[in-house]
């Protein structure tokens, strides 16, 4: 899957350059202030998924899901007899959610509802493995994810999940395998879905109750992937952008067009690629590209998308991010603050950090 990919990509040149020193950005116009999250007590590691309206921050340590909120990191446990679990998606009364190790199941996790020191398991979907992941909830309680065989297989299948329905098999574009994303306070669904044409391909898809799944399509070539979607229905993600080699752009999906936002990363076949992760109600979008590749080792930046125009994030931060390197912006909430998947540049440690607008 396309996300599964960038993610992946990302990540392992990110651990390349984790070890190395850099000389911190250019501020000259400061536009954020940084706070480093912390980790749980024990763990020295910590990466966001997502934030809410109010600034709360979703993620996961070395082994358990947190919520980050009014200055501290809560751990939000594990299933009775897990010891792992994670956290994908916030709403605005402090409900997460995401999947945690299952009480008997050994390696199995479940897709579960961090609910206010308590956590729902949600199970799975019949018929499509006894894994569960739960990726996106809105202030309705509608819960989004994924069924499959295993961790990490893309034999899956998405799903919507509400209380008094249960959980709900989302179809697919036609093709065997769907992943739902991300859910707005509409109901409408994001995600990706195998399509009939092209061996393995996928593309970004919406649904809603009223109108079942419609494509996406693509900029050009044959995979895409919807990642998150805001209250106007616009939805954000990472498309092929031909049909000759493995380059991917970050898009932008609004009135019935796919528009490429390009990549910070020039014409070369190794930095010439971007994704999107996170969205707000303004249009402003966030994900992770490259500088432009100059020999050596490529460079990974979290950017955020504005007004038409991308921008390296670590340009924008005052000098409460001098030791910090930007890797992926994973979320931004329609204040304008930034959740960022970062490393400490003095201890080499994994941290999650907020991005707040000081108002320059």
């Amino acid at each position: 899957m396309i996300e599964a990919m960038n993610r992946l990509h990302f990540a392992l040149l990110g651990t390349v350059l984790a070890g190395m020193a850099f000389a911190a950005p250019a501020t000259a116009r400061p536009a954020y202030s940084l706070t480093d999250l912390g980790t749980l007590p024990g763990d020295q590691l910590s990466a966001p998924s997502a934030i809410n309206r109010k600034g709360e921050v979703v993620g996961a340590t070395e082994k358990h899901a947190f919520l980050y909120s009014n200055g501290v990191m809560h751990d939000l446990g594990a299933l009775p007899g897990g010891n792992i679990s994670s956290a994908a998606s916030i709403n605005d009364k402090s409900v997460a959610v995401g999947a945690s190790q299952f009480t008997d199941g050994g390696a199995i996790f479940h897709a579960v509802i961090f609910k206010h020191g308590d956590i729902e398991d949600i199970g799975f979907l019949p018929d499509w493995g006894n894994y569960g992941f739960a990726t996106g909830v809105n202030n309705h309680m509608q819960v989004v994810g994924y069924s499959s065989p295993s961790r990490g297989s893309t034999y899956n299948r998405a799903f919507i999940w509400e209380k008094k329905k249960g959980m709900q098999d989302l179809g697919t574009l036609g093709g065997q395998y769907s992943l739902a994303t991300s859910i707005n306070n509409a109901g409408v669904v994001t995600g990706n879905s195998q399509v009939p044409t092209g061996f393995g391909s996928r593309h970004a898809f919406v649904w809603s109750a009223a109108d079942g799944m419609r494509d996406l399509g693509t900029i050009a070539g044959d995979t895409s992937s919807g990642q998150h979607i805001n209250d106007k229905g616009h939805v954000v993600g990472a498309s092929t952008i031909n049909g000759f080699d493995n380059r991917n752009h970050a898009f932008l999906y609004k009135d019935g067009a796919m528009q490429d936002l390009g990549s910070l990363g020039g014409n070369s076949q190794f930095t010439d690629f971007s994704a999107a992760y996170g969205i707000n109600i303004k249009d402003e979008v966030v994900g992770s590209t490259y500088r432009k590749y100059q020999g050596g080792a490529a460079y990974q930046i979290a950017f955020v998308w504005k007004k038409g125009k991308m921008t390296d994030l670590e340009k924008l931060v005052d000098a409460s991010g001098a030791d910090y390197r930007f890797y992926t912006a994973t979320a931004i909430n329609d204040a304008g603050q930034i959740a960022i998947d970062a490393i400490r540049k003095s201890t080499g440690e994994k941290r999650a950090v907020l991005l707040t607008p000081t108002g320059s």
